[in-house]
């Protein structure tokens, strides 16, 4: 299945998805920038609250750690991503176990680091990906093939 994405200023892959989660009666159009070292597709702080999540109805897992230091973790078992084929419809369905962040970032001072963290986009991770894809880019376009 091919999925197309774009490719941002950055030169940062991102794809359109369509999430549901129907136990918290979720059902969003939702960007994953494509992170290949991400082991798990995660849900950042501006796509939580963009989404409504309230972070006490979901399951809390282990801390979260990356270059940024640790947060807290949640996972959403019944979440499911659709994605837009090369052309157009949604045609890959994948179920997954998503990961949703809290930074805590009403109760951080310092604005640019709150800003920042704000600022990070939702990641598609190698859950997603499985292990043989390949990935084509041409003139601010990208194609995934998994």
């Amino acid at each position: 299945m091919k999925i197309q994405g774009i490719i941002d200023i950055e030169g940062s892959i991102i794809f359109a998805s369509h999430l549901l989660i129907e136990s918290l009666n979720i059902s969003s159009l939702i960007p994953f920038q494509l992170d290949t070292g991400a082991s798990s597709t995660i849900i950042l702080d501006s796509d939580a609250r963009r989404l409504g999540l309230d972070y006490s109805t979901l399951t809390p897992t282990t801390l979260a750690f990356g270059i940024g230091g640790s947060c807290k973790a949640y996972v959403i078992e019944d979440a499911i991503l659709r994605f837009s084929s090369i052309y157009g419809e949604w045609s890959l369905e994948r179920p997954t176990r998503i990961m949703v962040l809290d930074h805590k970032v009403e109760e951080i001072e310092d604005i640019d680091t709150r800003r920042a963290i704000l600022a990070c986009p939702s990641l598609l991770g190698r859950d997603i990906l499985g292990r043989n894809y390949t990935i084509a880019r041409e003139e601010g376009i990208a194609i995934l093939e998994i």
